[in-house]
């Protein structure tokens, strides 16, 4: 788990768009799936291209489209997505 305060617009909006998990009668906030994948293929190592392509495969039926294609734009990360997702 890492934590980090937020130093840009989109950390920001990650924080205020957080998602509530159930896990064993426990609540944690977890940033939305797209959110993770987007972040994965910014970092670009070798694991997180690999986790991002993990979880894309899990929700990939799931997703929302236009919120993944957005933070990649907004990231500049879509040749990535394009290169390793599809």
């Amino acid at each position: 788990m890492e934590i980090k305060f937020p130093s840009m617009k989109l950390e920001t909006w990650v924080l205020d768009n957080r998602q509530n998990c159930i896990i064993d009668k426990n609540e944690i906030c977890i940033s939305p799936i797209e959110t993770q994948i987007a972040f994965k293929l910014f970092l670009g190592s070798e694991k997180d291209l690999e986790d991002a392509k993990h979880i894309y495969g899990i929700f990939k039926s799931s997703l929302d489209n236009n919120l993944l294609e957005s933070l990649l734009n907004e990231l500049k990360h879509k040749e990535n997505f394009r290169r390793y997702l599809t």
